[in-house]
């Protein structure tokens, strides 16, 4: 399947060097076979913004499935499906942002991790938040996605709709939520001396109520 090869290419994509050279060592043809030690090709560097589009892409496919599917087997591999793809969009995501933070100077790993965690509890929040308030709401049924922009001290700089649920109340539904929970928590000290504003541009659903 496409979807299944672009995950595994994606994972191959983010992998450390180390952990792709580490793989490749610990896998010969014959277990009793020597071998000689090959010289290992660079990498060629990962086009981050190409990779996000195909995630987002198969993100949206699998939204719009999970709006028509009934069986709950099906949903809940949909579902899984979808988790895996966001955890790979939130490490792009991640990437591109704390690229264009190194420009001036690299971030240590510390600093990535510390970025990194902020982020996840950003999107963490947005999306228990959403969750929970769709009890009862089973007229609210689409999926889309939200462009936010996050100032240091947590206040939203910018929130739109980027794309269309073709559902007018919940799009309406989701910024209300998003709005409710400003502000947001505010940049740690250390990323706040290295970035102005954080980005989330995230993919949004709901599938009402399914029929048994």
């Amino acid at each position: 399947m496409k979807s299944l090869a672009l995950h595994r290419w994606a994972l191959l994509c983010l992998a450390s060097p180390a952990m792709v050279l580490n793989a490749s060592a610990e896998s010969p043809r014959n277990a009793g076979e020597s071998r000689v030690p090959q010289k290992q090709e660079p990498r060629a560097e990962v086009d981050l913004p190409k990779l996000r589009q195909q995630l987002a892409d198969q993100i949206e496919r699998s939204d719009q499935a999970l709006l028509v599917e009934t069986s709950p087997e099906k949903i809940q591999r949909l579902d899984e499906r979808r988790g895996q793809l966001l955890q790979l969009l939130d490490e792009v995501d991640r990437r591109i942002q704390v690229g264009a933070a190194s420009r001036s100077a690299p971030l240590s790993k510390a600093l990535e991790k510390t970025y990194s965690d902020y982020y996840k509890r950003l999107r963490e929040r947005i999306e228990v938040a959403f969750d929970s308030s769709l009890a009862g709401k089973d007229s609210l049924v689409g999926a889309g996605w939200m462009h936010l922009s996050i100032s240091a001290d947590g206040r939203i700089e910018d929130l739109h709709v980027s794309a269309s649920s073709g559902n007018t109340g919940l799009n309406e539904h989701f910024l209300r939520v998003v709005r409710q929970l400003e502000p947001f928590e505010a940049f740690p000290p250390e990323i706040r001396a290295r970035i102005d504003h954080i980005v989330i541009d995230t993919p949004f659903r709901s599938v009402g109520k399914k029929s048994p």
